[in-house]
């Protein structure tokens, strides 16, 4: 097995956590999509990202 690991940087409210979310979904790593905007996302679940609404660090 190999790990590849990808970083994702733009500027904020420009989508990232769904383009990390998307293909997490549909390899099967996650069972559901989250959105920001509802604040149930799976890649960011830090109390620093949710109370401010961004991802700082992020692992499936």
């Amino acid at each position: 097995m190999s790990v590849v690991n990808i970083g994702i940087v733009a500027r904020a409210d420009a989508g990232e956590t769904g383009l990390t979310e998307r293909p997490l979904f549909h390899c099967g790593v996650i069972d559901r999509l989250g959105g920001a905007d509802g604040g149930d996302t799976r890649t960011g679940t830090g109390a620093i990202e949710r109370a401010r609404g961004i991802t700082v660090r992020t692992a499936p």
